[in-house]
Protein backbone atom coordinates (compact mmCIF):
# COMPACT_ATOMS: atom_id res chain seq x y z
CA UNK A 1 0.00 0.00 0.00
CA UNK A 2 1.16 3.50 -1.17
CA UNK A 3 1.74 6.03 1.47
CA UNK A 4 -0.74 8.30 -0.75
CA UNK A 5 -3.34 5.45 -0.07
CA UNK A 6 -2.58 5.37 3.17
CA UNK A 7 -3.34 8.80 3.83
CA UNK A 8 -6.55 8.63 1.94
CA UNK A 9 -7.42 5.92 4.62
CA UNK A 10 -6.79 8.16 7.56
CA UNK A 11 -9.26 10.50 6.15
CA UNK A 12 -12.06 8.43 6.14
CA UNK A 13 -14.84 7.98 8.68
CA UNK A 14 -14.73 4.65 10.94
CA UNK A 15 -18.03 3.69 8.72
CA UNK A 16 -16.47 3.44 5.34
CA UNK A 17 -13.39 2.27 6.39
CA UNK A 18 -15.46 -1.01 8.14
CA UNK A 19 -17.59 -1.25 4.37
CA UNK A 20 -14.25 -1.00 2.90
CA UNK A 21 -12.25 -3.61 4.86
CA UNK A 22 -15.77 -6.09 4.03
CA UNK A 23 -15.34 -4.88 0.51
CA UNK A 24 -11.50 -5.68 0.48
CA UNK A 25 -12.27 -9.23 2.44
CA UNK A 26 -14.11 -10.20 -0.45
CA UNK A 27 -11.69 -9.35 -3.02
CA UNK A 28 -9.35 -11.46 -0.68
CA UNK A 29 -11.63 -14.86 -0.42
CA UNK A 30 -12.31 -14.28 -4.61
CA UNK A 31 -8.18 -14.16 -4.68
CA UNK A 32 -7.89 -17.03 -2.64
CA UNK A 33 -10.63 -19.08 -4.66
CA UNK A 34 -8.37 -18.29 -7.88
CA UNK A 35 -5.86 -19.74 -6.38
CA UNK A 36 -6.88 -22.58 -5.70
CA UNK A 37 -7.95 -23.05 -8.63
CA UNK A 38 -4.82 -22.26 -10.67
CA UNK A 39 -6.38 -19.37 -12.07
CA UNK A 40 -4.10 -16.93 -10.40
CA UNK A 41 -0.58 -15.43 -11.77
CA UNK A 42 0.58 -13.07 -8.95
CA UNK A 43 0.63 -15.29 -5.82
CA UNK A 44 2.06 -12.18 -3.59
CA UNK A 45 -1.66 -10.37 -4.13
CA UNK A 46 -2.83 -12.76 -0.93
CA UNK A 47 0.15 -11.23 1.12
CA UNK A 48 -0.28 -7.45 0.01
CA UNK A 49 -4.25 -7.84 0.05
CA UNK A 50 -3.97 -9.22 3.71
CA UNK A 51 -1.20 -6.50 4.55
CA UNK A 52 -3.79 -3.88 3.29
CA UNK A 53 -6.71 -5.35 4.93
CA UNK A 54 -4.21 -5.14 8.41
CA UNK A 55 -3.25 -1.46 7.93
CA UNK A 56 -7.04 -0.39 7.95
CA UNK A 57 -8.21 -2.24 10.74
CA UNK A 58 -5.76 -0.27 12.38
CA UNK A 59 -6.51 2.55 11.70
CA UNK A 60 -10.27 2.00 12.49
CA UNK A 61 -9.19 0.99 16.01
CA UNK A 62 -7.20 3.93 16.42
CA UNK A 63 -10.50 5.84 14.81
CA UNK A 64 -12.73 4.00 17.25
CA UNK A 65 -10.20 4.56 20.33
CA UNK A 66 -9.90 8.31 19.72
CA UNK A 67 -14.13 8.56 19.66
CA UNK A 68 -14.59 6.85 22.48
CA UNK A 69 -11.52 9.42 24.51
CA UNK A 70 -14.13 11.77 23.28
CA UNK A 71 -16.75 10.57 24.93
CA UNK A 72 -14.82 10.37 28.00
CA UNK A 73 -13.85 13.45 27.89
CA UNK A 74 -17.27 15.36 27.53
CA UNK A 75 -18.57 13.44 30.88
Amino acid sequence: MKSVDKKTIQVKSANELTKQIAEVQKTLAQIKFDHTQGKLKNTRSIFNTRKDIAVMQSVLQVKLKEKEGKREDSE
